[in-house]
């Protein structure tokens, strides 16, 4: 798996950073785990601060178009981000994802 940054954007107002990345796959879609894991060590970011908004495959082709949004506090990531990205994301703590 490659990934390529495409496009890299400060937002000052919601305290992140947003990142338009190019993953090239060798087969099939990759896992969101998978992907989260391989975006920390290639870009030395903490998996506790980012989220990874939408993954979308390229019809055709072993490419997927993904949106990172890079928080600078876990707390301003829970106070931003919606509850299911966080599920999707794999970062709730606790009891709650059993209700």
């Amino acid at each position: 798996m490659e990934i390529q940054i495409l496009e890299e954007k400060n937002n000052p107002l919601l305290e992140r950073r947003e990142i338009q990345l190019r993953i090239i796959q060798d087969a099939g879609s990759p896992k969101i785990a998978d992907v989260r894991r391989k975006i920390a060590a290639q870009l030395s970011l903490d998996e506790s601060l980012f989220v990874i908004q939408n993954m979308k495959a390229e019809y055709g082709m072993n490419e997927s178009r993904c949106l990172l949004k890079v928080y600078k506090s876990k707390d301003r990531l829970q106070t931003v981000e919606a509850n299911h990205v966080i599920k999707k994301n794999g970062l709730v703590e606790g009891s709650d994802e059993a209700k």
